[in-house]
């Protein structure tokens, strides 16, 4: 199909004496249109750019970090500082306050087969200073997750209840019962050791190598004994005279 001819300007009679060109100009391309607009508005005073065809994918993809950023965020404050139902430390206080021995013994190789036995875990005891053993159990932190776990004596009426776990459990117990992201960090420092007051106990988690040891006190003096023990760990030393074994 041939495009419409224009009609002819006035007094125009022939048809060769006319510039098609200036009376009916070619289309401009898009691009000559955008650099018209954008002189245009310059000269104007106003500055009105046409947006970038990548700023909508653009805005979107930044919308999408912040909000990735933001779950981060709030998973690892839960994880940090998890609620209180699911804190082990808090648990394990709970349960340490009516925790009896099942098998009542002041030997460290009794206790250790007792562990073997029932859990299938070899391992040693840990080291209280001025403590004794005074017997070994089974703890249930929960209808599903228990551990084992030492009550120690000691003069004046000290006590402390020792709870054995490994990252298995950990793992395991993850969404139910949760160590805080700040223990669980320092127990994989060079010198692997967590101690913190919970309201009114005190408690000290350090590692030996895969076993991992909680202690549990209300004694002040006790948690600075354990403590100092976690950090630099010496040859087990004899208990008091004073205390009777069971």
């Amino acid at each position: 199909m041939k495009a419409p001819v224009p009609p002819r300007p006035r007094g125009v009679s022939d048809d060769a004496d006319i510039d098609w060109d200036v009376v009916a100009p070619r289309p401009m391309s898009a691009f000559d249109r955008i650099q018209t607009r954008t002189v245009e508005a310059a000269r104007s005073g106003t500055r009105r750019l046409p947006a970038p065809r990548g700023r909508t994918a653009w805005v979107a993809a930044a919308f999408v970090a912040v909000f990735a950023l933001a779950a981060a965020a709030t998973w690892w404050v839960r994880r940090a500082a998890p609620d209180s139902d699911r804190d082990l430390l808090v648990r394990m206080i709970a349960t340490a306050e009516g925790f009896q021995p099942s098998y009542l013994t002041a030997d460290d190789e009794q206790a250790e087969a007792y562990v073997a036995d029932v859990f299938g875990w070899p391992i040693g005891l840990p080291e209280l200073p001025g403590l004794r053993l005074v017997g070994v159990g089974e703890a249930s932190l929960s209808p599903q997750l228990s551990v084992p776990a030492f009550r120690y004596g000691g003069t004046d009426g000290e006590d402390a209840v020792v709870y054995a776990y490994d990252y298995v459990f950990l793992d395991r117990a993850e969404g139910t019962l949760d160590l805080p992201e700040a223990a669980y960090a320092r127990l994989a420092e060079p010198d692997p050791v967590d101690a913190r007051r919970l309201g009114g106990a005190y408690l000290v988690s350090w590692r030996r190598r895969a076993v991992v040891y909680t202690a549990v006190t209300d004694s002040e003096d006790v948690f600075e004994r354990i403590g100092q023990a976690a950090h630099d760990p010496a040859p087990r030393a004899a208990p008091p005279d004073s205390v009777v074994a069971p």
